[in-house]
């Protein structure tokens, strides 16, 4: 559940600036 969420969160995120904060919070989320 809460990674459909994050996905979504996301998407919305890399059609702004913060690509690298959604990078880092996949990865993170990846590994845990």
């Amino acid at each position: 559940m809460e990674a459909v969420l994050l996905v979504r969160y996301a998407e919305i995120h890399l059609k702004g600036l913060n690509r690298h904060f959604f990078e880092r919070a996949l990865s993170l989320s990846a590994r845990s």
